[in-house]
């Protein structure tokens, strides 16, 4: 259902799960995540068609067995992990999917 404000639901979760089993271009919903600074656990269709090979470190959890992702989610209750998780996932968005990242690609394509 309708959602008032993500941000407020966003900023109170230990992380985002996205068990997608089919489906095709970028999820929104992971951007989104990646843009609160949430740790994922994802199957590949999940981060589908978002850059994230060029990590330095893993930021986020890739899992295709959904019957593992309870081990994941315990691992992100450890706050230390799941501290390290937000900070490189909300890094990961601000160098490739904030504006100013955005505009920076606009103008080397257009400048």
């Amino acid at each position: 259902g309708y959602v008032e404000d993500l941000g407020k639901e966003l900023s109170s979760a230990t992380g985002m799960l996205i068990p997608l089993l089919f489906g095709s271009g970028v999820k929104i919903k992971t951007i989104e995540a990646f843009a609160a600074g949430l740790p994922v656990i994802t199957t590949d269709y999940g981060i589908e068609g978002i850059s994230v090979q060029n990590a330095k470190e893993p930021f986020f959890i890739l899992e295709n067995n959904i019957e593992n992702y309870w081990k994941s989610m315990l691992e992100l209750r450890e706050t230390g992990v799941n501290d390290k998780f937000s900070e490189l996932s909300r890094s990961f968005f601000e160098s490739n999917y904030s504006k100013e990242a955005i505009y920076d690609e606009y103008e080397k394509l257009l400048g």
